[in-house]
């Protein structure tokens, strides 16, 4: 919870500066397992903004303003009871649990008067760098179980993101993408439904029906 409010303070502070700067001014900011990045944007323009393995690319953007991305431990304690750890269950009634690969990243544009866009205009795309293990993970997935998930906080569940294999020259492994439509969270991760039906079956984890009103 500290770790949130004094990003969220550095966020305040880097919009109020970013309106007086313009487009030259990027911030980067870490606490602890929370890492923050913040890029004036201008329209017409392409960015690439990131964090360790992963990160947002812009195409010839369509929004002006700022675009701060956070990235923070899958382990860490979120709001909404489906982000409670490495492994969700049960979310959104929906009885499977995703095992997360890499670290969360959060996804913010604003405008220059520091209101939030509603969705992202414009070509987008967030991205996760693969390293040798997750990369072969990924060509033995026969199921589509591998995939980038974006946190529907409406639903109050994991909505999986179509998500595709692309190469880049500063991924030796490529990376794994989906297009970014919506402000909010993305992981990296694999659905285990087997996992849940043997854990049912051996009695570890209880099912309680939802009573309908």
């Amino acid at each position: 919870m500290r770790d949130k409010k004094l990003l969220t303070q550095i966020t305040l502070l880097v919009l109020l500066l970013a309106v007086g700067f313009g487009s030259s001014l990027q911030a980067i900011a870490q606490d602890g397992d929370v890492q923050m990045k913040s890029q004036s944007i201008a329209a017409g323009n392409s960015y690439d903004i990131s964090i360790g393995k992963a990160g947002v690319y812009l195409s010839e953007t369509l929004m002006t303003g700022t675009i701060v991305i956070t990235r923070e431990e899958s382990v860490k304690a979120h709001s909404g009871g489906c982000r409670l750890s490495i492994a969700t269950y049960p979310c959104g009634n929906r009885s499977h649990l995703i095992v997360w690969q890499q670290r969360m990243l959060e996804v913010h544009v604003y405008q220059e008067g520091g209101k939030e866009y509603p969705f992202i205009k414009g070509l987008a795309y967030v991205y996760f760098n693969l390293d040798l293990l997750t990369r072969r993970a990924w060509e033995k997935d026969k199921d589509g179980r591998m995939s980038i998930w974006w946190w529907d906080a409406f639903n109050i569940k994991w909505v999986k993101c179509p998500t595709f294999l692309k190469r880049d020259a500063s991924a030796p492994q490529g990376r794994l993408v989906c297009y970014l439509e919506e402000m909010g969270t993305y992981g990296l991760g694999v659905r285990q439904e087997d996992l849940i039906i043997k854990l049912i079956k051996l009695g570890i984890i209880t099912v309680t029906p939802t009573k309908k009103p």
